[in-house]
């Protein structure tokens, strides 16, 4: 298999049988990896050998099928076969086809749902399972970045499967394809999200009675605050890690955390270097309930976009539970992967930190009602007394002006990171 970018990337595929011939008085599917000569060889050889000649075709791999079968099995494997593809380390989707050039070989192209990365290659099935169940074949796949994956394939049925492989940098990736697959982003991501769930059951087997231990993920939102690479998130969201890691861009870091408070539930992290925008603080006004503010962050990663999520909502009262004044109450919707997003105001200047939502099932329990979107975040006050405390520096602006949400969220999200906990 070949993507267009220069990524070089070999796959492994396992097809049933995708080709038709007619072999003497009956009609064989010819599995891939086998061609004519090798079904009139196997034909003489059962001529010869055995009592019936289906029976021994059938043992070496060989299918019989009517002549109706025989002329739709033919059409449907020069059909294209829909793929997609999903890089695990920057959650990146792409998108391609597989088109029938020949009985033992495809031509690939995958495109980047989010980027405009794209790659080109082939297909080529050269060996055939052993007891007939399946043919292998090699793939490789060219990319403009110039990695190489090699992989698996492996059909679930004639026209349907799903894979995984590494980059040349070990990063991972999976792979999923079908006639009649839906390659939208969101039908993509869940199906790619259920193969990791699948694999983590797996691998959470291997471990679970063996007394071994095994790296657990948790995901969070952090900003960046400073030219220095200074990054602002909850403490809970960094807390007992072994390490944490941050997506800068199209790249993964490793971070490091220089200041915590566990009480306020907050955390700076730092990375080596950082070039680009960084978040200010809302330094001239006080905010008031009712005042409309914004959201970004990173909810439900490995689920729902790779993207930063943007949602809107108001500050709708200037206290947190028991009337503790360091938190803001807000209507903009959250989920878990939220906490340490900033909330800022309609100018884009940073008011607050995501910190927790209300948990609607004991509320439901307690008064019989569900609540609607009551979530929490940190006030800049406390904020501010931390940075200061922790020599940490920031950046303010006045609020002056009234931007667009989109308009926020895209300038937001150039210092809204990604962050993994790995424990």
């Amino acid at each position: 298999m070949v993507v267009g970018n220069g990524r070089m990337i070999r796959i492994t595929v396992i097809f049933i049988a995708s080709v038709i011939l007619t072999g003497c008085t009956s009609t064989w599917a010819i599995p891939p990896g086998k061609t004519e000569a090798d079904l009139r060889r196997a034909h003489e050889h059962c001529y010869w050998t055995a009592w019936s000649m289906s029976e021994c075709l059938k043992g070496k791999g060989y299918i019989q099928v009517t002549n109706a079968e025989a002329q739709k099995m033919q059409a449907d494997a020069q059909k294209p076969i829909k793929i997609g593809a999903y890089d695990v380390r920057t959650a990146e989707i792409l998108t391609g086809k597989a088109e029938y050039t020949g009985s033992t070989a495809r031509s690939i192209t995958l495109e980047g749902v989010t980027s405009t990365l794209s790659c080109t290659g082939y297909a080529e099935l050269t060996k055939q399972m052993p007891g007939g169940k399946g043919s292998i074949g090699a793939t490789e796949l060219l990319c403009r970045d110039g990695r190489k994956i090699i992989g698996q394939f492996v059909y679930d049925s004639m026209v349907s499967g799903y894979g995984s492989g590494a980059d040349s940098k070990k990063n991972r990736y999976l792979f999923i394809f079908g006639r009649k697959l839906d390659v939208t982003a969101n039908s993509l991501q869940a199906k790619f999200t259920e193969l990791l769930e699948r694999e983590e059951g797996r691998n959470s087997d291997k471990f679970g009675n063996g007394g071994g231990s095994r790296t657990r993920k948790s995901g969070g939102t952090g900003f960046v605050i400073s030219d220095q690479g200074h990054i602002l998130t909850n403490f809970h969201v960094v807390e007992s890690c072994n390490e944490v890691r941050g997506k800068i861009g199209a790249e993964t870091e490793k971070l490091t955390i220089v200041a915590s408070d566990r009480s306020n539930d907050l955390a700076v992290l730092k990375i080596g270097s950082f070039v680009g925008e960084v978040a200010k603080f809302r330094g001239d006004q006080s905010v008031r309930a009712g005042d409309s503010m914004i959201v970004v962050g990173y909810p439900l990663q490995g689920l729902l976009t790779s993207l930063p999520s943007v949602t809107t909502g108001a500050v709708t009262a200037l206290a947190g539970i028991g009337d503790d004044i360091r938190y803001y109450q807000i209507s903009a919707p959250v989920q878990p992967g939220n906490s340490g997003g900033p909330v800022l105001d309609y100018s884009g200047q940073v008011v607050g930190l995501v910190v927790a939502k209300l948990d609607a099932l004991v509320v439901a329990r307690a008064t019989g009602d569900i609540p609607q979107n009551i979530n929490f975040a940190i006030k800049f006050s406390v904020i501010q007394n931390f940075l200061r405390t922790h020599g940490v520096s920031y950046q303010t602006a006045s609020s002056d002006r009234e931007l667009k949400p989109g308009q926020i969220g895209e300038s937001a999200s150039k210092y809204t990171i990604a962050l993994e906990c790995r424990r």
